[in-house]
């Protein structure tokens, strides 16, 4: 663990230089949707984490780099993201690419000012991860979710309520660890998971953004509850954008801390 809390500090220490908000398009399929505008338009984003965990099997922590295309056009929104990983755990260390992420959204109603929306989202992880190294989940994860953004002048909220379930037999549901596997991002078989954030518009370039994500098992006799609350700043023009965030554990131990820093543009 002293390892994990240098790295964190070192990374903190070297991201609290930059100014921080809004990020753009990627983002977990865990965290609630940002408020974004709805121009057309292709953003690539990268994003850089650093994190520390311990539970009952490994201690340790985990560096990432997750690179994501997303295609926003009128109502419909489609991302694909596929991270690369390095896991240093109980003196074993390994390297190679997590589940590779897809989801499609849509807009169901947004109000003629756009400061009111919510629709539906569909995401599905492809096991490219490698689950014996704690990297990914052996299987596909469907997870469908309904969501909706609320916006009044500098304010905005916005939140997420949905289910995953693996696409699997029996017999490959080990790979989640009842809860606590993979590493890198842990989910049960079978979940409900809720998210929900609020932002603020500093100025017109920088805004701030809290809230917190977790999920409870359902439908399995194998799992764990889990939350996380994260806070995190950011700025953004037409073009560019860079964020940092900093995530926390509030149940279930999926991690001991996560630093996630995003840098973007919109083409």
């Amino acid at each position: 663990m002293p390892r994990a809390a240098f790295a964190l500090a070192h990374v903190t220490a070297l991201l609290a230089t930059c100014a921080a908000t809004r990020l753009l398009a990627a983002q977990s399929c865990h965290l609630p949707p940002r408020i974004e505008a709805n121009r057309a338009a292709i953003s690539a984003t990268l994003r850089a984490e650093a994190a520390g965990f311990s539970n009952s099997e490994y201690e340790g922590h985990f560096e990432g780099l997750v690179p994501n295309l997303t295609y926003r056009r009128a109502w419909f929104e489609a991302a694909a993201t596929l991270p690369l990983y390095r896991i240093l755990r109980n003196g074993r260390s390994d390297t190679g690419a997590g589940d590779f992420l897809l989801q499609v959204r849509g807009t169901a109603f947004r109000n003629a000012e756009r400061r009111r929306a919510f629709g539906l989202e569909l995401a599905a992880s492809l096991p490219t991860g490698n689950p014996d190294h704690e990297l990914g989940m052996g299987h596909v994860m469907l997870m469908p979710s309904a969501w909706g953004t609320l916006m009044s002048g500098r304010f905005g909220l916005s939140a997420r309520l949905g289910y995953a379930a693996a696409i699997a037999g029996s017999s490959e549901h080990h790979h989640h660890g009842g809860g606590t596997s993979p590493l890198v991002d842990p989910m049960n078989e079978s979940e409900l998971d809720a998210a929900a954030a609020g932002s603020f518009a500093v100025t017109p370039l920088v805004g701030a953004r809290a809230g917190f994500y977790g999920a409870v098992p359902i439908a399995t006799e194998d799992g764990r509850a889990r939350a996380a609350g994260f806070a995190g700043v950011g700025v953004q023009n037409q073009r560019f954008g860079t964020s940092m965030e900093l995530h926390l554990p509030l149940a279930g131990d999926p991690f001991t801390a996560k630093l996630l820093l995003e840098v973007g543009t919109r083409f």
